[in-house]
């Protein structure tokens, strides 16, 4: 069983505790600071707009990006696999 632990991270100037094992605190802060850069980022482009405003797009555009990420493809598997068909050809 995993040794958990309570973290509290500040989001938008809100505290939140989360318990997540330990090996993952160090993730779970980084992407808290992660959030709140892109946050302070929308906040300086984007002037005037309510904090759910900048909360949306930023869950926008970090889902967007990790959507993004998964459906790269690693063609020199493609490639590799490709080329042993080839050989039994």
């Amino acid at each position: 069983m995993s040794n958990q632990v309570v973290v509290n991270i500040k989001i938008h100037n809100r505290f939140y505790k989360i318990k997540v094992d330990a090996e993952k605190e160090a993730h779970v802060r980084n992407t808290a600071e992660s959030i709140n850069t892109q946050l302070a980022e929308f906040q300086k482009k984007f002037k005037g707009r309510d904090v759910q405003d900048y909360m949306a797009m930023t869950l926008i555009a970090r889902l967007t990006e990790e959507k993004k990420d998964e459906m790269e493809v690693d063609f020199s598997e493609v490639l590799e696999e490709i080329e042993n068909i080839s050989k039994l050809l």
